[in-house]
């Protein structure tokens, strides 16, 4: 009589016990102090991992993470090959093709200045007129000493916003090439994260070439978006991770 009491019972723990998949693309690339190393054999480290991790067991999810080009990791949350992707901005476009959390339940608040040649023309926080103000760049004052352009990694909001602007410099350029360019006086300026910048400023030993915007060109929220299909299928566990993530991005 006990095994039979044993068996039924168990007929109803594996629909409570369950940890659906959820697997998340991230770039390979070092994105420190949020996302330490790029090498995708590993399973990532840094803070907002740590926050993913705590929020995925909260929720009851069993997550993986999957690195990859940025491009490639939108390709594969669109096709649910992947689950969710990070760090994202919202954009009308992007919300109609990933499933959004609430507005307030960000993974972080990212601030993105300007970094450019110390010393250089465009080196102007201690003047009447700097190049980046508390509204964002002086574009006229830009446009009038323009010379290689500006850039920012391919796919980013930034990297649209100055090539609709006509700012782009006409070459695709990675973090570490746009600032090693700077340095050398090839290219006016690049935008990146803030923290993020200053620690591959360091890491290229560029801290006497380049200087880093007082004010920043853009300040968003990023966040963790999920594919629509696996959403529907989850509903309450990702929501209860999203819950989870926004008050772990509040102490950052």
């Amino acid at each position: 009589m006990k095994y039979y009491l044993l068996v039924a019972c168990a007929l109803f723990i594996p629909a409570v016990a369950a940890k659906p998949l959820m697997q998340l693309c991230l770039e390979a690339k070092d994105f420190s102090p949020y996302v330490l190393g790029q090498n995708i054999e590993k399973r990532p480290t840094g803070s907002i991992i740590d926050n993913i991790n705590a929020a995925a067991k909260h929720a009851n999810l069993k997550v993986q993470y999957q690195r990859s080009s940025w491009l490639k990791c939108q390709q594969n949350v669109s096709q649910n090959k992947s689950q969710g992707l990070f760090s994202m901005a919202r954009t009308d476009e992007r919300a109609r093709e990933y499933q959004f959390p609430p507005v307030a339940a960000y993974l972080v608040k990212a601030s993105y200045p300007l970094i450019v040649k110390k010393g250089g023309v465009f080196d102007r926080d201690h003047l009447v007129t700097p190049l980046v103000n508390k509204q964002g760049l002086n574009e006229l004052l830009y446009r009038a000493n323009m010379r290689f352009g500006l850039s920012a990694p391919f796919g980013y909001l930034s990297y649209e916003s100055f090539q609709q602007a006509g700012l782009l410099a006409d070459s695709q350029l990675t973090l570490e090439r746009g600032l090693q360019l700077v340095a050398v006086d090839k290219l006016d300026g690049y935008i990146f994260e803030r923290e993020v910048a200053q620690h591959y400023i360091q890491k290229l030993n560029l801290t006497e070439q380049l200087t880093i915007t007082k004010h920043n060109m853009m300040e968003i929220k990023l966040y963790l978006p999920i594919n629509k299909v696996f959403y529907q299928e989850n509903t309450q566990q990702v929501e209860l991770f999203w819950q989870y993530l926004a008050q772990a991005a509040s102490e950052l």
